[in-house]
């Protein structure tokens, strides 16, 4: 029955150890800076939508303001507080994907302080 002994278990160097190292990191970077451009673009996305509903719920009160007919302006209404709902939610959400952004940054910043003080 033959044993496995530390002797015949390949001992891995440094170099292949740094190389496996210097690979997840950039692993982990490279899903990093994935989810940092999918949250960027996002961002931009509702902010796009949160503009364009500022211009419309504006519209939307010059058509309530100038409305003479109730049942109409109870419409436009309705609509203006569906508006305003939604760009609540957007300002909501991108506030939420601006603090994920800015722990990323912050966890990529404290591992790049953390592999130059290794380094060092």
């Amino acid at each position: 029955m033959a044993h496995i002994t530390e002797s015949r278990i390949p001992a891995t160097s440094s170099l292949e150890e740094n190389m496996a190292t210097e690979a997840i990191h950039a692993a982990i970077d490279s899903l990093f800076r994935g989810r940092e451009q999918e949250i960027r673009y996002r961002i931009t996305d509702l902010e796009a939508n949160i503009w364009e509903s500022i211009e419309y719920a504006s519209s939307l009160q010059d058509d309530i303001d100038n409305e003479s007919n109730d049942s109409i302006r109870q419409l436009l209404e309705g609509q203006l507080a569906w508006v305003k709902e939604d760009r609540d939610e957007w300002l909501r959400e991108c506030e939420e994907l601006q603090e994920e952004l800015n722990d990323l940054e912050r966890k990529d910043n404290e591992q790049k302080e953390k592999e130059s003080c290794q380094k060092g």
